[in-house]
């Protein structure tokens, strides 16, 4: 696995090389508006997904429109239904991904994407992010079950929160986009979901062992 990057300010990084200390925040708590900026997005975790009909005849869902019409719950078709005109519809589907676990780290390493964070002063690498993120996993899991012994490791995309639908799925989860104001982050996300349909918060991490898979970088 890549080596990964964490910025942030020198006062409240430092403690992860020292006493394998840091925090997990929640894929809500990033719209809280009190973070600083880099951190704080108020759209974390939603988005829509659109599709319009100009004008359409058909009774089947093989066509993209009828595949919409039928994805969107909007019209269910039957074997039997044929000669169905459609004209001006504008179908949109919302989505508010559920609150789940997230670190977040970088895979560039550069002044570019440090500048990107208002007070960072300070860069990690994560030299061994398998190991980082397996124990990193198992402390989290002494205070909150989770559904699996590793997260979900995965780049951002950067696009708008607004989409038209690809005519197959529902495309990139909300939790993995970010604006594209953001794209010079070149954020990577690490996820975790709870094993059960609690409330989850922000949770401080202290595990010495993360100290073995880490080093401070300077750019």
């Amino acid at each position: 696995m890549r080596k990964l990057y964490k910025y942030g300010s020198a006062k409240y990084t430092s403690s992860l090389l020292e006493r394998g200390n840091l925090r997990i925040g929640t894929l809500h708590d990033f719209r809280n508006l009190e973070h600083k900026p880099g951190i704080t997005d108020p759209n974390e975790g939603l988005k829509s997904v659109s599709h319009r009909i100009g004008h359409w005849i058909g009774g089947n869902a093989s066509g993209i429109h009828g595949k919409a019409l039928n994805n969107f719950r909007a019209i269910k078709f039957s074997p039997e239904c044929e000669n169905v005109m459609i004209s001006n519809v504008h179908l949109t589907q919302g989505f508010n991904d559920p609150n789940c676990y997230i670190h977040c780290t970088s895979y560039a390493l550069s002044q570019e994407v440090m500048d990107q964070f208002e007070g960072a002063d300070m860069c990690i690498e994560i030299f061994n992010s398998h190991f980082f993120y397996k124990r990193l996993t198992a402390a989290l899991n002494a205070i909150t079950p989770l559904k699996k012994k590793m997260p979900i490791i995965e780049a951002v995309t950067y696009k708008t929160r607004s989409e038209t639908w690809n005519g197959n799925d529902w495309g990139v989860s909300a939790t993995r986009i970010k604006e594209p104001e953001f794209q010079l982050q070149r954020e990577v996300r690490a996820i975790w979901y709870p094993k059960y349909n609690r409330p989850i918060k922000p949770e401080i991490i202290n595990e010495p062992l993360l100290t073995q898979f880490c080093r401070e970088v300077k750019i």
